[in-house]
């Protein structure tokens, strides 16, 4: 249901305009309890939709592949988009609005997710690990500026990230102004997803940072509002 709702508004769909509502359940449930879990569930599920890669899904659809799309969808939603626990035992978490971290006592790992190790990698597979940190730009102009400029001042007081600068003309390969927000690749499963649902209807153009320019401007982005046109030109 969420990759349809995302390939929507990616499309920018004539007449989409979707309106969610959730209701709690008060059958021997806390209802703000079970809001809570599920907010944080439909932030996971919006998320695994915004990670398909939907040129690949495209082409496989239009090429009457079933079993390659299913692929394709499957590898999404078995990411793992929870914020990510570091080798170490360091386990980063929210506290009081910010990300801080905690130490997972000594010889106590990670429980993998069910069905992980079941999951074969496909040959042409990138590592996650070559991801070392994200960029999402802000995208804005004269008249919007003031929802970038409120949602900058809620970036920081929550997330650790480096913001830069403002650019109020098209500057590199974005179309428009725009400001950067660099984070770390831990902060991915919390900021995102918070993104996502507090980006004041501007549109951010998320993307790794893997040392290959072009394709992390390319075929590694991940759009949250109208998609925009991206000269790679400058960039090769």
């Amino acid at each position: 249901m969420f990759n349809e709702l995302v390939a929507a508004e990616v499309e920018r769909r004539p007449g989409f305009d979707r309106v969610h509502m959730m209701g709690p359940s008060h059958n021997g449930t806390d209802p703000i309890e079970i809001l809570m879990v599920g907010a944080m569930t439909i932030q996971r599920a919006y998320t695994h939709a915004l990670v398909v890669d939907r040129e690949a899904l495209a082409a496989h659809q239009q090429s009457n592949v079933a079993p390659m799309a299913t692929t394709t969808l499957r590898r999404a939603y078995e990411t793992d988009v929870r914020p990510w626990s570091p080798p170490s035992g360091d386990r980063a978490i929210e506290f009081g609005g910010r990300m801080t971290t905690s130490t997972v006592p000594a010889g106590r790992r990670a429980r993998p997710r069910r069905g992980a190790e079941m999951t074969t990698p496909m040959l042409d597979e990138m590592a996650v690990a070559t991801i070392t940190g994200y960029h999402a730009h802000v995208y804005y102009d004269a008249a919007t500026r003031p929802a970038a400029e409120d949602l900058r001042e809620a970036l920081a007081a929550r997330f650790d990230v480096e913001l830069g600068r403002w650019h109020d003309a098209p500057v590199g390969p974005h179309p428009t102004g725009s400001y950067q927000v660099a984070f770390r690749p831990e902060l991915f499963g919390a900021l995102i997803p918070w993104l996502a649902l507090n980006r004041r209807g501007l549109t951010v153009f998320v993307h790794p940072e893997t040392g290959d320019d072009v394709a992390d401007h390319s075929r590694h982005v991940i759009w949250l509002g109208e998609s925009r046109e991206i000269d790679l030109s400058v960039l090769e």
